[in-house]
Order: structure tokens, then sequence, then C-alpha cells
């Protein structure tokens, strides 16, 4: 019996690497995506030790365009995939008028673009096999008081 797979964006803490405890506690198989690798691979090799479930890593910073490329490839090419768990995130620290424009730019890349566009691949590669869950979540907004 193949078990479900699921891919999870920002999965090397908080929110990310609870969801990824949870799916492996009912036996799903694991995509682990976040920027700190070490820290995913940790991660991984714990949930497979604790669940015997499959876990894999894509190190990747989704603000970058060939990262955001590969993972949204991944999301497109792997027919396994049941699962997208959209949780990467960020926000800028202070008032908006104070920050930084480059952070405030990157950190739309990371909460608008790279969230939308992988939940649109994931929408069309799952509406063409009538399956599929879509997660988005635990993306922060950045804005100052």
């Amino acid at each position: 019996m193949s078990h479900q797979l699921a891919l999870i964006t920002g999965a090397s803490s908080g929110i990310g690497a609870t969801y990824a405890k949870q799916l492996a506690a009912r036996g799903n198989d694991l995509i682990l995506v976040a920027r700190d690798a070490a820290r995913l691979s940790a991660l991984a090799q714990s949930l497979h030790e604790a669940h015997g479930v499959e876990v894999n890593v894509l190190a990747a910073d989704l603000t970058r365009h060939e990262d955001l490329a590969r993972i949204d490839s991944e999301l497109r090419d792997n027919t396994r995939i049941t699962t997208l768990i959209n949780n990467a995130g960020m926000t800028v620290e202070g008032e908006f008028i104070d920050a930084s424009i480059d952070q405030t730019q990157t950190m739309l890349a990371l909460n608008v673009v790279a969230l939308t566009q992988l939940s649109h691949t994931a929408a069309q590669v799952f509406r063409s096999r009538n399956a599929g869950t879509i997660v988005n979540g635990g993306v922060g907004t950045g804005a100052g008081p």
C-alpha cells in the first residue's frame, strides 16, 4: 500500500515542523522544504525513526527564483504528492515606514509570490487527479502598529 505524500514548506520549525510530526504519526510520507538543511535533516531522521515513514529533504530559499522553480517542479512532476502544506512565511520587524524596502520585498516574495505560485501549481495538479489538499497558513503579515 502506498502512503500519501505531503510536501511541507517552512518545515524546519514551528507550525511546519508540527504539521510534519502530525502527518508522519498518521503514516504520511513527507517532503520537507525550508532553508535550513541541517534542521530539516535532523527532523527527517527523527520522523523516519519514530514512524517508519519516508522523509525527503529539499533545502530551498523560496525567495530565490531558482529554488522556487525547483519546488514548483517537484509539485508538478511528483505524482505521489497528495497534500501541499504552504507554511513558509516571514515578517519584517518594526513599523512599515521604518522597514527596509529590500526586507519588505523579500517578505512579499515569500508570503505572496511563493505561496501563490505553489498553490496554483498544486491546484492544477490536484484538479487533474480529482484529489488533493492545499493548506495555506503560518504566513506573517509584517504589518507594523
